[in-house]
């Protein structure tokens, strides 16, 4: 409780943190490297939809929705760089392009949840405490198959 508690805090005061790729600032991601074009819209995407309502099946019925569940938001910036034809649920995700984790973007799914890892950086949903799509300080890793897109 206490760790969702300081993801709601960090949301709301606009944290700011970065790796040496993308820094994220009052929730919007900016590229501190030259990236391909297809992660820049990837980026630019989740962006977009960064802090928008969780919505349970969200992005599902069409990539353009009010609020984006966790299969939702991951489909969404996945269909907008191209990478992506329709959307997928958590469990699909878990078969979804080649196995191990990429060198720009991992997704990590089971059954009932996955989210991004773009450029080092999570982008996630939280339906536990309703917190839709957003940039992600902390990790979250056991329990998940690891997954990239085919050269990314």
């Amino acid at each position: 409780m206490v760790t969702i508690l300081k993801l709601i805090f960090a949301i709301a005061m606009g944290t700011t943190f970065a790796n040496e790729r993308l820094e994220i600032s009052s929730g919007q991601a900016h590229w501190l490297v030259e990236a391909p074009p297809v992660l820049k819209t990837a980026v630019a995407a989740a962006n977009r939809i960064s802090g928008m309502p969780y919505k349970y099946a969200g992005g599902h019925g069409s990539f353009d929705d009010d609020g984006y569940d966790c299969s939702g938001a991951a489909s969404y910036v996945l269909h907008a760089a191209g990478l992506l034809e329709e959307a997928m649920d958590s469990s699909q995700f878990m078969e979804y392009g080649e196995p191990g984790a990429g060198e720009w973007i991992t997704v990590h799914a089971r059954a009932g949840h996955v989210f991004l890892v773009i450029a080092g950086i999570r982008f996630d949903t939280t339906d536990a405490a309703n917190v839709g799509p957003g940039w992600r300080e902390l990790e979250r890793a056991e329990g998940f198959v690891i997954r990239h897109p085919a050269g990314f």
